[in-house]
């Protein structure tokens, strides 16, 4: 008798353990405590892998075309920490991102002046606010068509943000005035999209991307 008890015991906890490692998977594969970046059953990315994603997003950045008639995306992924969530913040690390240069640089080409940095953007309700450096101002030798491309570029590139709907641009912290070219650095830009004749990679009439969308926006939590 108390052999059968002993086993119907052990039965007992066996059976508790089941139920357990049970609940324990279900809780691991519920969507609600599972990281979204994880892996599928058929792919090879590690957990590393999957948490770097987590603080990661895709940025389209503009450039002038070759022929500097229209402009050209490229999309690149960029990394960020929790400190580096707010708009500001973020937006400062995309133009550095754009003043680094195409990396198709035959379909591509940057118009900064070298040497160019930026030294602040601040965010006043929707427009972007964004302060280079003296060098910015002192070495930019192009034409007013050129001038307008690489405004728009900045632009573009800004106003993929969800908080940024126009930009402003000064020159370490002045208004720039109207360029000896003739175009006005006082305004307040909005993005144009009619402009964008495609990707980086594939420069081509055939290749218009698709008018502008929420789709395209950078889509990250903002603090």
């Amino acid at each position: 008798m108390k052999k059968i008890i002993r086993t119907l015991a052990f039965a007992l906890v066996a059976a508790l353990m089941l139920v357990g490692i049970a609940g324990c998977k279900s809780k691991k594969d519920n969507n609600s405590g599972r990281n979204e970046y994880a892996a599928s059953s058929g792919t090879q990315m590690t957990e590393e892998q999957a948490d770097s994603l987590a603080n990661s997003m895709t940025v389209k950045l503009y450039y002038s075309s070759s022929d500097k008639k229209n402009l050209v995306t490229e999309s690149t992924l960029m990394n960020y920490t929790s400190k580096e969530k707010k708009t500001s913040r973020l937006a400062f690390n995309v133009v550095e991102k754009l003043i680094a240069g195409p990396k198709n640089t035959s379909a591509a080409t940057n118009l900064f002046p070298a040497g160019t940095e930026v030294e602040s953007i601040k965010l006043q309700g929707g427009c972007a606010k964004i302060s280079f450096n003296r060098t910015f101002g002192e070495k930019m030798n192009l034409s007013k068509e050129e001038t307008e491309l690489l405004v728009q570029t900045i632009t573009n590139t800004l106003t993929e943000l969800k908080d940024v709907d126009s930009v402003k641009i000064v020159c370490a912290g002045s208004e720039m005035g109207t360029l000896s070219n003739g175009f006005d650095m006082n305004a307040t830009f909005k993005r144009n999209q009619k402009c964008v004749i495609g990707t980086a990679a594939e420069v081509s009439a055939d290749t218009v991307d698709d008018p502008y969308d929420e789709k395209y926006y950078m889509d990250v939590p903002l603090e």
